[in-house]
């Protein structure tokens, strides 16, 4: 009988030696650095991530007509701005919502996909950054593809993410001219024009009034 107690706490004994190492070896392989801030940094990404996929959800749906997407997915507020592919610089909710409906309104066809985004949060701000991907149709042919870089900002407002700002490079088929670069050359037209407003500008000064400065 005693023999057989011996033997049942042995027996317990190592069954609880085996749970102990074994939660031992579940904490070691969870990382010890992981705190509640890293955890809500992860789901604020998480979130910025969902929101930019809205964005281009809903741009898909604008280049077929809807353009009631948008309206969801960005901020109202007066200091959102947006620099598309056909240049210039939209600022203010009223004036980048404008330039949805007319997009809208063209139908303008096509899909763009985002591609190899990079995304960084920082309070209430966020920035993401990548390609955008895709294919536009060409008024005198087949749909032309494309890659452009593209960055959007957003702001946390009320708990949600909204679209603040989203800029990307030019596509020449969509350059609306009404906006250039500041590295980019003028055309010969403007260089043109430039010389011939200072032809016009400029005072005509006659032989005699040359000399007579000289002598002076």
């Amino acid at each position: 009988m005693y023999k057989k107690a011996m033997m049942l706490a042995a027996i317990f004994l190592l069954a609880t030696s085996a749970r102990v190492f074994v939660n031992r070896t579940l904490a070691d392989e969870t990382p010890s650095n992981r705190t509640p801030a890293d955890e809500n940094s992860a789901d604020e990404t998480l979130a910025v991530e969902q929101a930019t996929n809205q964005f281009y959800t809903s741009l898909n749906a604008l280049l077929a007509g809807d353009r009631q997407g948008m309206d969801d997915v960005w901020s109202h507020a007066d200091n959102v701005t947006y620099m598309g592919p056909d240049g210039g610089i939209a600022v203010g909710w009223d004036q980048v919502r404008e330039g949805w409906n007319v997009q809208a309104e063209m139908k303008l066809g096509g899909h763009v996909e985002p591609m190899d985004l990079h995304v960084t949060v920082g309070g209430d701000i966020a920035i993401v950054e990548g390609y955008e991907l895709g294919s536009i149709q060409d008024s005198d042919g087949p749909p032309r593809s494309f890659r452009i870089r593209a960055t959007s900002s957003f702001r946390k407002e009320s708990g949600q993410w909204k679209m603040i700002g989203h800029h990307t490079d030019l596509l020449d088929s969509l350059d609306s001219g009404s906006d250039k670069a500041s590295n980019e050359r003028p055309s010969a037209g403007w260089n043109q024009q430039t010389d011939a407003d200072a032809e016009a500008d400029s005072i005509n000064v006659s032989d005699d009034e040359i000399t007579l400065k000289l002598e002076r």
